[in-house]
């Protein structure tokens, strides 16, 4: 079996992801602040527009959504073992195709 290396992005992985993160979160701001707009939430725009209400749906449902995220990611995270999610060379000896990853080759 030959020994074929990842990629440098998937070995390094924690970093990429932190930086796409970085980027996403503060690129948008600083483009829309040099345009010349001020910075509004989304439940902060709902709430000045449509009351007070409408801005607690929208927390609510951010809440909902990020709950469902956490539980889909720990479901599938529950058929994985640390030697696998942790492997630099990304090589298993099985296919998993039971829980989550019977649905999807990858959930997270």
């Amino acid at each position: 079996m030959q020994n074929i290396t990842s990629p440098w992005w998937y070995r390094q992985r924690g970093l990429t992801i932190a930086a796409i993160y970085f980027l996403a979160f503060t690129l948008g701001s600083t483009v829309w602040g040099a345009l010349g707009h001020r910075y509004e939430t989304l439940a902060g725009w709902f709430g000045n527009a449509y009351g007070i209400a409408a801005q607690s749906t929208v927390l609510g449902l951010a809440v909902l959504c990020a709950a469902l995220c956490f539980a889909i990611r720990l479901w599938g995270s529950s058929y994985l073992t640390a030697g696998t999610v942790r492997n630099a060379s990304a090589r298993l000896a099985n296919l998993y195709v039971v829980g989550r990853f019977r649905s999807t080759r990858n959930p997270q």
